[in-house]
């Protein structure tokens, strides 16, 4: 029987989920900053993991949601790299869709037991509280989150109320450089879109897209009266 030892992990900290709108390589997450512990990657470890709000109208002014903001329950997976929860250009199961375009965990939770059950890909999951009031460092925290050697990544999922959603995915929790867990990493994370609904701003009951798209992040490109946009010193963000 494995003995999990706990580290106390910030896995997800959003300061602000904008993009630059050239120039940036990566759309999944970047890291803040990170702080590597003694423990080893071959002995099973549990993290903890929090979300940071900073997603409000003073950071995203354009058509943002005033009285309907909010977030939905927070989905975390620790698996192995034979698993997808979501990812760049893969298409979203209909657990995501779900979630993406209502908040609802019921579907996307089923999904994850089954991969549980039925192969070893899915170590663990959790579901974090619901952010009911969006305000400047409201907070979802979760415990619990087990790692091991085989299982070291964690993908997240939560919907952008009232849509769409942002998390991450295959995010792997050892450092190469030590050979050892984290004791804490600083994440940046950023909206996208599940390619499922059409729509360009935050609504509900938008026609299907058909035939269904890849997920694919929301960029600022060259237009101000987006969502998700906000401007920087020099350029839309």
């Amino acid at each position: 029987m494995k003995t999990y030892h706990l580290l106390r992990c910030v896995l997800i900290s959003i300061a602000t989920i904008v993009r630059l709108a050239k120039g940036q390589d990566s759309f999944n997450f970047e890291t803040i900053r990170h702080e590597p512990s003694t423990m080893n990657k071959n002995q099973p470890a549990t993290f903890d993991a929090t979300f940071d709000n900073l997603w409000i109208e003073d950071n995203h002014p354009y058509r943002y949601p005033n009285g309907s903001e909010h977030w939905s329950p927070f989905v975390y997976a620790t698996h192995s790299s034979g698993y997808t929860l979501w990812g760049n250009g893969g298409m979203a199961s209909p657990g995501v869709e779900l979630i993406s375009e209502t908040g609802s965990t019921r579907l996307l939770m089923s999904e994850i037991r089954t991969q549980q059950q039925n192969n070893n890909y899915v170590l663990s999951s959790a579901v974090g509280p619901m952010i009911p009031n969006a305000f400047e460092g409201a907070e979802s925290s979760v415990s619990g989150i087990c790692v091991d050697q085989d299982h070291p990544y964690v993908s997240a999922i939560s919907m952008i109320a009232p849509t769409p959603f942002s998390g991450l995915y295959n995010l792997r929790l050892w450092d190469d450089n030590t050979g050892t867990w984290y004791r804490e990493i600083e994440l940046y994370v950023y909206p996208w879109d599940a390619g499922t609904e059409e729509g360009d701003r935050y609504s509900l009951g938008n026609a299907p897209t058909s035939p269904q798209e890849p997920i694919s992040p929301f960029m600022a490109n060259d237009d101000e009266d987006a969502v998700f946009v906000s401007e920087g010193e020099s350029s839309l963000q």
